[in-house]
């Protein structure tokens, strides 16, 4: 049980820092600089920080450090082998998240240990992983699905990762064809974050016919699409997106709300 708490608390901080407190500015510096670049470095500091923030232990300072240098060292090594997306990305996330559990297992059998949600007799692991899933369907989930469906770009390899992030980013306004009406920036990944939080909620509320009003009226939408490759495009980014949510409202359901779990 200690080590789950401790586990799904630098979760959340992986989480957040990883997807929310990196901007895209720093995102693009990593990609072009690596290890000469200050970006990666700040954004591993960030990713310790707020871990040894959510634990809350004095003890865990060497943790951090192990966090800051292994965050570093496993950026670095996905920035070499960038050209090999998804998989780059996919398994980053897979070996952070690794090193987290590992560190989880570390430290609780040498120390005690506390969280900074300690305090708070309402939020327990499952709260803080129900807090996880929800997140990661957002900006997380749109970086997924981009690097699954990323298509070689030769003026700007990185674009598409940045324009999953419809947040902390300052462009100018974008027009149609005919130039008078303006598009709202970032739509498509503000409309695929609230597709999969709808989806979610109505999973979790047993609406499933309100799934299917979202994909079919996403898909009315998109029916005069032109360009028979974008639209297949559009087709299996939106399967993607609600899978990913009936997925996570599944976990909730099957996991976090079972009795006796």
């Amino acid at each position: 049980t200690m080590v789950g708490n401790l586990f799904v608390c630098l979760l959340l901080a992986h989480v957040l820092s990883d997807f929310f407190l990196q901007i895209p500015k720093m995102l693009v510096s990593k990609q072009k600089h690596g290890i000469k670049g200050y970006a990666l470095y700040i954004h591993s500091a960030i990713v310790a920080l707020l871990s040894w923030l959510f634990v809350w232990h004095y003890a865990f300072w060497a943790m951090a450090l192990i966090i800051f240098v292994s965050h570093a060292f496993v950026d670095w090594i996905k920035i070499k082998f960038k050209q090999y997306r998804p998989w780059a990305f996919i398994v980053d996330q897979l070996i952070h998240i690794g090193i987290l559990l590992v560190i989880s297992i570390w430290f609780c059998q040498k120390n005690g240990w506390g969280t900074i949600f300690y305090e708070f007799d309402f939020i327990n692991w499952r709260v803080i992983l129900a807090a996880v899933i929800v997140l990661s369907l957002t900006l997380p989930a749109n970086f997924l699905i981009q690097e699954m469906l990323w298509y070689q770009d030769n003026d700007n390899l990185w674009r598409h990762s940045a324009d999953s992030m419809p947040i902390f980013t300052k462009e100018r306004e974008t027009y149609a064809k005919d130039d008078s009406v303006p598009r709202l920036k970032h739509a498509g990944a503000w409309i695929g974050c609230l597709e999969r939080l709808l989806t979610f909620l109505f999973v979790l509320l047993g609406n499933y016919q309100a799934v299917g009003f979202i994909i079919a009226a996403k898909s009315i939408l998109r029916f005069k699409e032109s360009d028979g490759v974008r639209s297949e495009y559009v087709l299996v980014g939106t399967l993607l997106s609600v899978s990913m949510a009936i997925a996570a409202a599944l976990i909730v359901v099957k996991v976090l709300w079972r009795k006796g779990a």
